[in-house]
C-alpha cells in the first residue's frame, strides 16, 4: 500500500513539474500575446506618453480617433503583426527592472478589443538610447 501511495505521489510531482515548466509565461516562442483571429477585432487603443490613438472598425473600414480613415495596407500590417507576435528572447528580471527604471525608456500600451470586451493587452518598451 505504501509503495502505491509513494508511486502516485511521485507521478503527481513529476506531472506538476512538467506542467509548470511548460507554461512559463515569457519563454522564447511563447504565443501568449498573439490573436489567431484578427477579423473580429473592433477596436485597438494605443496609448503612451500622455497621448493615445484609437483605431476603430466600422462598416466603412478602419478609422483613427473616429475621424480619419486608415490606409488599408497599414491596417493589414498592424493586424498581421498582432496575429503573428511572438517572444523572440526572454529578458531576465534584473534587465527588465533596469529597462523600466531607465529615463531613456518609453512605454506604450496596446489594448485590443472585440466589441466592448478587452481580449488582449500588452506593453511595448522602447529604449531611446542612441548607443
Amino acid at each position: 500500500m505504501r509503495r502505491i501511495t509513494g508511486g502516485i505521489v511521485i507521478i503527481i510531482i513529476i506531472l506538476s513539474v512538467l506542467l509548470v515548466s511548460r507554461y512559463r509565461p515569457f519563454r522564447t516562442g511563447n504565443k501568449v500575446f498573439y490573436l489567431e483571429n484578427t477579423e473580429r477585432i473592433s477596436r485597438i487603443l494605443i496609448s503612451g506618453e500622455n497621448k493615445s490613438v484609437e483605431l476603430y472598425r466600422s462598416q466603412d473600414g478602419w478609422f483613427v480617433n473616429g475621424e480619419y480613415p486608415v490606409r488599408p495596407g497599414a491596417m493589414d500590417f498592424l493586424l498581421r503583426t498582432i496575429r503573428d507576435i511572438r517572444i523572440k528572447s526572454p529578458v531576465s528580471d534584473i534587465l527588465y527592472s533596469d529597462i523600466i527604471k531607465s529615463d531613456k525608456t518609453r512605454h506604450i500600451q496596446v489594448q485590443v478589443y472585440k466589441k466592448r470586451r478587452l481580449v488582449q493587452s500588452f506593453h511595448i518598451y522602447l529604449n531611446m538610447d542612441e548607443d
